[in-house]
This record gives C-alpha cells, structure tokens and sequence, in this order.
C-alpha cells in the first residue's frame, strides 16, 4: 500500500509554535476551537474512550485502605480509647470540676494582686484589677495617683 504524499496546511499563531494539518477540515475545527476530545473520530477521543483496544488488559487491582489507629502528642491510644468511652455525665462533671478549680485560682490571684507593699508601711489598695499596674493603663502613670492608707 503506497501512502500519498504529504500535502499539510502549517499555521503559526505564535512564534517558536507550529501546527500541521494533514486536511483543511483538521485546521477549520482547531480554528473554530473545537475540543477533539468531544470529536467522536479523532485519536484523543478514541484513546480517552477506550475505542479499538482488541487484547484485553488484566485489570488493576486496587488496594483497599486499611484505617490505622495510632496515638498523638500529649495522649497515646489508651488515653484516647479511655476518653471516647466515657459518659456525657462523666465529661460533664470533669468539665465543672476544672471550671470551678480555674475560678478559685483566678479569685486567688486577683486578691493577691488588689493589695501591693509598697516602703514606708503604706498600702497602696487598688481593688480587683485584672492588671498588676498601679495605675489606670488608659491614663499615664505620671498623671494618675493611686488611693494611698497608712498600714497601721
């Protein structure tokens, strides 16, 4: 079987880039951007619908995933497995625990903090502020003077 001599149209849309078409009806559908995977008799659309394939392929088998448990930092699977066995009322009652622990100790450190020793036996008293400042941190400290009593 002899083959025909190569009549090809070239296009070059763009420098270094050059497309050959062996007939006018390839460069008038690549012109109309045409995509060739939609175009049933291409070899894209052939090779992506897997047209012509004679011998059969042995399948792929695919492995299954098989899920892991493993621990994380700061807790190891004992801990975790512990943690998702408990009850509501168990998490619960944990949960109160910690809240009123956490409360006593801020309480204790805002009592701690409402009273500071300063020298000369004076007392400077400035409440319960949540800062250690002895001052207002919205006012500056040279023009604000804290409430001084004599420690006697």
């Amino acid at each position: 079987m002899d083959r025909q001599p190569v009549r090809d149209t070239l296009l070059t849309p763009l420098l270094y880039q050059v497309f050959r078409f062996a007939t006018s009806k390839n460069a008038s559908l690549f012109l109309q951007r045409k995509n060739p995977r939609k175009i049933a008799w291409t070899v894209v659309y052939r090779r992506m619908h897997k047209k012509g394939i004679t011998e059969e392929v042995a399948k792929k088998r695919s492995r299954k995933t098989v899920k892991h448990q493993r621990g994380i930092v700061g807790a190891d699977l004992a801990t975790i497995a512990a943690r998702r066995n408990q009850t509501a009322a168990v998490r619960t009652q944990q949960r109160l625990a910690a809240i009123t622990k956490a409360k006593s100790e801020k309480k204790e450190k805002e009592t701690k903090k409402a009273k500071v020793r300063v020298g000369h036996g004076l007392t400077y008293d400035f409440g319960l502020i949540s800062s250690s400042l002895p001052y207002s941190p919205h006012v500056h400290p040279y023009h604000q003077v804290p409430r001084c009593r004599s420690s006697k």
